[in-house]
């Protein structure tokens, strides 16, 4: 990622004429050391428009109060601070488990989508629904991804869970 030629082909997406978003995959859960250089190309980039995608791939298999859940949670919230992450698509989850079905729920991932919630905010939240991929995971399936991350925002003002489910994701990628 420190590449000069990766940061300049990085820089030209967010040049006027093209105008592009690159999206940001890491794996935090068997990578950690990936965030720090991926917060450096964000630093590296002010004028290119970021979108973090499965919200860094979080340690999911552990519970939350691990050190490797704070070590992502804090690089979440410094990722945040850069105005040129326009979104973290809340997506990616269940395939984290290490097919540990028992942690699929609302109850243990919660915790991980409100890290997302209270770094980024509302309004830079984005629904991803990561299918095929999560039907890959044992007992794993797009419905019950759906039905897990229902569960968890269920208390949200319904304004707010509109913005996750569908407004964010219109405005970011220009859909209306």
């Amino acid at each position: 990622m420190q590449s000069a030629s990766f940061l300049e082909g990085i820089r030209i997406l967010g040049e006027e004429e093209f105008g592009l978003l690159f999206e940001m995959v890491i794996d935090c859960h068997r990578y950690p050391d990936q965030f720090p250089a991926l917060i450096d190309l964000v630093a590296q980039c002010p004028s290119v428009s970021f979108v973090l995608d499965h919200m860094a791939k979080p340690p999911c298999h552990l519970s939350s109060d691990s050190s490797a859940f704070s070590h992502w949670a804090s690089c979440m919230q410094t990722l945040a601070s850069y105005p040129n992450v326009v979104a973290c698509k809340v997506s990616g989850l269940i395939t984290e488990v290490e097919d540990n079905t028992s942690l699929i729920s609302a109850q243990h991932l919660g915790p991980f989508v409100q890290v997302a919630k209270d770094t980024f905010g509302i309004d830079r939240l984005i629904f991803g629904g990561d299918w095929p991929v999560c039907e890959a995971t044992q007992g794993g399936t797009w419905q019950l991804w759906v039905d897990v991350l229902q569960e968890i925002v269920q208390a949200w003002e319904p304004e707010e869970q509109t913005r996750l489910f569908v407004t964010n994701a219109q405005r970011c990628y220009n859909l209306v």
